[in-house]
């Protein structure tokens, strides 16, 4: 019977910092492309919104490193481990959807799909065989992960623009 996840913890930081490589890689680029259609909305500028996010995807892999660090291996991580699964799949899932409505590549979705999504659904039905999850669903797992994915983004681009303001070139 599987007791240790910590591993699961490693692989899937790994897994996300090469998706994050591969946003790092294509996403300023893909941003100014398709502004006008996904982010216009936003109350920043195009310039802020591309200039914030290096500092986003810093932000994001270093947390991610710092969290699993914290939280693997521990008896309690099982249930943060299925959340945080949660939100990868639901992450890697809207890659798939951008790519659908700009009918093409959208920075991410090639790790998304063939990396993140298989590995997280591989990772929770182990869980779930295992009977680690006790009294939690798979209903559960994307409920908290969709709130956790938002409460992460949220947090990680205000901070991201909040430093790229405090640092952007005059």
């Amino acid at each position: 019977m599987m007791k240790n996840t910590g591993l699961y913890w490693y692989v899937m930081t790994g897994a996300w910092c090469v998706h994050n490589l591969e946003e790092a890689l294509t996403m300023p680029a893909w941003m100014r492309e398709h502004y006008d259609i996904f982010f216009a909305c936003l109350p920043v500028s195009e310039k802020m919104l591309i200039g914030g996010f290096p500092y986003a995807i810093v932000i994001v892999t270093a947390l991610l490193m710092i969290f699993a660090y914290m939280v693997a291996g521990r008896e309690w991580d099982n249930r943060i481990l299925a959340v945080a699964l949660g939100a990868f799949a639901l992450n890697s899932i809207q890659h798939v959807a951008v790519s659908v409505i700009v009918r093409g590549y959208s920075p991410g979705v090639v790790t998304a799909l063939f990396v993140n999504l298989p590995l997280s659904f591989y990772i929770l039905k182990r869980l779930f065989r295992h009977k680690l999850l006790k009294n939690f669903t798979w209903l559960g797992v994307f409920l908290y992960g969709a709130l956790a994915l938002l409460a992460a983004l949220s947090v990680v681009w205000l901070l991201a623009l909040g430093l790229y303001a405090l640092f952007r070139p005059q």
